[in-house]
């Protein structure tokens, strides 16, 4: 009987003890909503689930890697969740989440700076956003390169970026 105890207690203690190096390993799961879903059940699920921070974080991942075909989803999904935070009760959630946003989006090459940018903002506006910008003609061109297969964004794109 004293034998089965403590075999029983050293395979409970081997659990805790993986459980606990497990969990301080394991890598957040990457976001991936649903497109053909529902944006605000989405949004309300990535803002209660993750600190704003890790929110961020998670957000800007997923931008970078967005298809130019989810921009619309990519677009409201992403002013959703910055709507959740904007009337949180923590008045500093959404500080946190904007610059860990900002610092999250700066750390990227500039080509998934540039998917980011194509994910959230219309044409016209990141034609607007990107007039005075000292790297203007190298983001420009990345910017046409993902609306090739769209004329109408390309040319509402450069009409903006034009116009001074």
């Amino acid at each position: 009987m004293k034998r089965s105890a403590i075999i029983l207690l050293v395979i409970f203690a081997a659990c805790i003890i993986h459980a606990c190096i497990a969990q301080g390993t394991d890598k957040p799961q990457a976001l991936s909503p649903d497109t053909s879903a529902s944006v605000g059940p989405q949004a309300a699920a990535l803002v209660a689930d993750n600190d704003p921070h890790s929110a961020a974080r998670r957000l800007v991942e997923w931008l970078a890697d967005t298809p130019v075909a989810d921009r619309d989803f990519a677009m409201e999904f992403t002013r959703e969740v910055y709507r959740l935070y904007s009337v949180s009760a923590d008045s500093g959630s959404l500080e946190a989440f904007a610059s860990t946003l900002e610092k999250a989006k700066d750390s990227l090459p500039l080509d998934k700076q540039v998917n980011v940018f194509v994910a959230v903002s219309s044409p016209s506006t990141l034609g607007q956003m990107l007039r005075n910008d000292p790297q203007a003609d190298t983001i420009a061109s990345l910017i046409i390169d993902r609306y090739a297969s769209d004329s109408a964004s390309t040319a509402s794109f450069l009409k903006a970026f034009h116009s001074r």
